[in-house]
């Protein structure tokens, strides 16, 4: 049935406003990522290629289209930074940075398009590691692309009938974050066997696992030596 179809039926139901919720939920979902009735298919498809963008920032892949979108992004998000500053720092944190002859092309286009104050978010996202040019070798910018192999965070046979994976649970296309994985070592005592996974995230690092106080040997939280 399509959502119409939906809607209609629930009206007919009268009282059952969970029901109407639910429809009405259901349309603004595929409004939204499968475009509004008698748009352009243009505008249906922005959705998708949003979605294609992401995938490629975290298979480390196709940099010079992401930020191609990027620039395109710069211009049709009317006057508000926040969409194209978040996919900038999300290239660059899956990237290894951005190469300086790259980033500031991007940067003159913000600048000229949201005027001004877009210099200070860019210049937050480079002091918090959001952003960084490759040739800064920023340990935030590093961290992903070390990280992205060893501990799968892109899975591509992900089973759909039968998934046995959290990448399932996260992505259609199967992408696991990184704190599931890390939690699922902790969980299996395996952290000693991710020793350089764990360097390569900055940050300091340490290790606690519940034990015994030594003064009076109640269970407490200790440190792992």
């Amino acid at each position: 049935q399509t959502v119409g179809e939906i809607g209609g039926f629930v009206k007919k139901l009268g009282e059952k406003q969970g029901l109407e919720l639910h429809s009405n939920l259901a349309e603004r979902c595929l409004e939204t990522t499968r475009g509004r009735a008698g748009a352009s298919a243009d505008d249906n498809s922005a959705f998708m290629r949003g979605l294609e963008v992401e995938r490629m920032c975290v298979e480390g892949r196709d940099l010079d289209k992401i930020l191609e979108h990027l620039r395109n992004l710069v211009h049709t998000s009317g006057d508000d930074p926040r969409r194209t500053a978040r996919l900038l720092a999300l290239a660059s944190l899956t990237h290894g940075g951005i190469p300086a002859a790259k980033l500031e092309p991007v940067r003159i286009e913000m600048l000229r398009a949201y005027g001004s104050r877009v210099l200070a978010v860019l210049g937050a996202m480079e002091q918090c590691g959001w952003l960084a040019t490759r040739e800064d070798k920023s340990p935030h910018a590093r961290a992903f692309p070390a990280i992205r192999k060893p501990l799968s965070l892109v899975v591509d046979d992900v089973d759909d009938h039968d998934p046995s994976d959290v990448a399932y649970a996260f992505s259609h296309s199967g992408y696991a974050p990184a704190s599931c994985r890390l939690i699922h070592h902790a969980l299996t005592g395996s952290f000693r066997l991710i020793d350089d996974v764990l360097r390569a995230l900055p940050g300091p690092h340490f290790e606690y696992t519940q034990g015994f106080d030594t003064h009076d040997g109640s269970p407490a939280v200790v440190d792992v030596d």
